[in-house]
């Protein structure tokens, strides 16, 4: 049995690009956000350093939550 460090090792983690992130995002939140919000996520996300924790949550207090 390989140890975990060869496993690690052997491990080479695939980054998502930009693009598939968002498209992603797009499918996944869709059914709870306004097309218009979801643009305003992404650009925030996009330029987070420049913004806080809590002007994400100021945007993400408006998704709609199914039940």
């Amino acid at each position: 049995m390989p140890s975990i460090k060869r496993i690690m090792r052997a491990f080479t983690p695939v980054r998502a690009s930009w693009k598939t992130i968002i498209e992603k995002f797009e499918k996944l939140a869709e059914p709870y956000t306004s097309k218009g919000l979801r643009e305003q996520i992404i650009d925030m996300v996009q330029d987070f350093e420049n913004h806080s924790v809590k002007e994400l949550m100021k945007l993400l207090v408006d998704v709609k939550l199914k039940m």
